[in-house]
């Protein structure tokens, strides 16, 4: 009866962990803007372009450190969240025509590029440099750090 009472704990436990965990992934989707975004541009096929993986960006008020896979290509930003966080997550392709007031940010020895993005709700994301040069190369009126 002991090891029943003890197996029946465990498997609660992981199931009310993995529950938890799927919504933390969930509210973090709503919250920052990823679900909505994804719905306006949902990602079709493989992206092309440069691969950075293991990336941060910020989506509204939803933080992603480290968690994404971001491919910077001419036509637009593709990002994709890597397996352990995904749920409610589904890829996003950002067409360059929808990314817009991109602003050059900088906090002590860290730049990053911060825009608006969305159709119904706006979501300002951030994201490296380097990685936003990769899709395009920033304006001069861009480049003023802010």
């Amino acid at each position: 009866m002991n090891e029943f009472l003890a197996v029946a704990v465990l498997l609660g436990f992981l199931l009310l962990f993995a529950g938890s965990w799927v919504a933390v992934c969930l509210l973090i989707s709503r919250i920052g803007g990823w679900s909505g975004l994804a719905e306006c541009y949902p990602a079709a096929g493989a992206p092309t372009g440069r691969v950075f993986r293991m990336q941060s960006a910020s989506f509204g008020a939803g933080n992603y450190s480290g968690c994404l896979t971001i491919t910077a290509s001419p036509a637009g930003l593709h990002f994709s969240v890597i397996a352990p966080f995904r749920a409610g997550h589904r890829p996003i392709f950002l067409p360059t025509s929808a990314i817009r007031r991109p602003r050059v940010r900088k906090f002590l020895w860290n730049k990053w590029v911060e825009f608006e993005t969305g159709e119904t709700r706006l979501v300002k994301i951030k994201l490296g440099r380097k990685i936003f040069e990769a899709h395009r190369p920033l304006q001069e009126s861009e480049l003023r750090e802010g």
